[in-house]
């Protein structure tokens, strides 16, 4: 924003209060079209990202149809899991029975065959 000098010389107090006026007049007009600019920017942001959470919570909700449409899939998947950690130790039909199934090591943890160091 620029403002320029007057381009002759105030001479009185009344061409000062006048100059100022308008000086004052001039930013303040400046000052509400920038809020006006910003104020219609916030809103194209706000319907953006209204539009975007609309799109994502359609395919959240197409995802979770398709889901539901096909529970007998789902339910093979984790079927395993589930078994396995629905089982717990007490209820191995032999030893070692839900470290097997498990895949647990001898610390209880989930690991593959057990290091060399620990022969």
């Amino acid at each position: 924003m620029e403002i320029h000098a007057p381009h002759h010389p105030i001479l009185s107090l009344k061409q000062a209060a006048v100059h100022l006026c308008i000086v004052t007049a001039g930013i303040l007009i400046a000052l509400s079209f920038e809020g006006v600019r910003e104020s219609w920017r916030h809103r194209e942001l706000v319907k953006e990202t209204r539009e975007h959470l609309r799109k994502e919570m359609r395919a959240d909700q197409d995802a979770l149809r398709g889901v539901l449409k096909t529970p007998d899939r789902t339910e093979t998947v984790y079927s395993h899991a589930i078994d396995a950690l629905g089982a717990p130790a007490s209820l191995a039909r032999r030893p070692g029975e839900a470290e097997e199934i498990l895949g647990a090591g001898p610390s209880g943890l989930r690991s593959g065959p057990a290091p060399a160091w620990l022969s």
